[in-house]
């Protein structure tokens, strides 16, 4: 058997020299004795061919000893989210403020009861002489401290303001001195604006002109509201 260039086997037949050669090697060959089957007398016995050892097979170590291998983290449960809702916008509430109650009429019958005397006045200011600012800020004090302390019947005096009259001319009005600012009878103009503003009308109720004995036009009954 021999291999051509492109290195497959290929068989050729044997010529009748070499069939000769043969047939008179097999007729001359002899068995040895104590041979064992058709052994080649060069090669060992097949009982006395030593085998190759098979390789040792390394135990598993334990599961202690395994250093190398990274345990497993537990699964986790999957993340269940909450269903989505769009969020909803709702108006602002506008904040409210407490709005002061309109002012009364006075109570007639109270007001004939204070001008009869059988009912008491409790406190009362004069005003009278005071500057416009400064009977203000005075009006404001009485009325909030009177408030304060229960009371519900007040007198508030302003005068009446009338303008004097003059030596100059009958019948004519005398100028106004040099030292007052304000015409005549401001107060009795301005207080009742005052007690018409916001603020006043949380503590007054009403009022009214008072009785001549107590001032006349030119002073005032103030009803105060009662504490809560």
């Amino acid at each position: 058997m021999a291999e051509d260039r492109g290195g497959k086997r290929r068989t050729r037949r044997l010529t009748d020299d070499e069939w000769a050669l043969w047939d008179h090697a097999a007729r001359t060959m002899t068995r040895l004795e104590g041979a064992k089957g058709r052994v080649h007398p060069a090669l060992p016995d097949i009982d006395e061919v030593p085998t190759s050892p098979k390789p040792a097979v390394t135990p598993p170590a334990p599961m202690g000893h395994r250093q190398h291998r990274t345990p497993r983290e537990p699964a986790r449960p999957p993340v269940v989210l909450p269903p989505y809702s769009p969020p909803v916008s709702t108006p602002k509430a506008k904040p409210t403020t407490a709005r002061s109650p309109d002012l009364s009429l006075f109570d007639t019958k109270s007001a004939r009861r204070l001008r009869g005397g059988r009912t008491e006045i409790e406190a009362r200011i004069d005003l009278h002489g005071m500057r416009r600012d400064e009977a203000q800020a005075a009006l404001v004090s009485f009325l909030r401290s009177s408030h304060a302390r229960g009371l519900r019947y007040v007198l508030v005096i302003t005068g009446k303001g009338a303008p004097r009259r003059s030596n100059f001319a009958l019948g004519e009005i005398e100028p106004w001195s040099l030292d007052r600012l304000e015409p005549p009878g401001v107060l009795r103009r301005s207080v009742p604006a005052w007690l018409a503003t916001s603020d006043m009308r949380s503590i007054v109720v009403s009022y009214t002109e008072a009785a001549i004995h107590h001032g006349g036009a030119g002073a005032l009954y103030v009803q105060l509201r009662a504490r809560a």
